[in-house]
């Protein structure tokens, strides 16, 4: 029996669709660990600044 022409095509389409597809995870990924870092460089300001804020106490009445 012969092999499948049509597969070819298929097969070809399914690996490409795959190759977008982890291109796409990895964009993710890298935006997402963008953020994360973003995130940690704020908290950690956030509490270095913390001691030098002082708290908002209200004029008595």
């Amino acid at each position: 029996m012969e092999p499948l022409q049509s597969i070819d095509p298929v097969t070809h389409e399914v690996e490409r669709e795959g190759e977008v597809q982890a291109r796409h995870f990895e964009a993710l990924d890298t935006k997402a660990g963008a953020v994360l870092g973003f995130a940690g460089v704020l908290v950690a300001l956030g509490e270095r600044c913390r001691g030098s804020v002082s708290t908002f106490q209200p004029i008595p009445s």
